[in-house]
């Protein structure tokens, strides 16, 4: 699975807490070692592109 980080991405988890910020960088660090791990939840969002979104954590 690829990833893309677009410029308005990066704006606006600049604007997150620190501790959102964490949990995010913790499970993309998860993702790059396992992309199935179950914890990650992806959700896909587009029907005819590959576009996903996935879960940070809870909170």
């Amino acid at each position: 699975m690829k990833f893309e980080l677009t410029i308005e991405f990066i704006q606006h988890f600049a604007e997150l807490p620190e501790r959102v910020k964490k949990t995010a960088r913790k499970n993309y660090r998860l993702w790059q070692q396992n992309p199935s791990h179950p914890s990650l939840e992806f959700k896909k969002l587009n029907t005819k592109q590959p576009i996903y979104s996935v879960r940070a954590g809870i909170g």
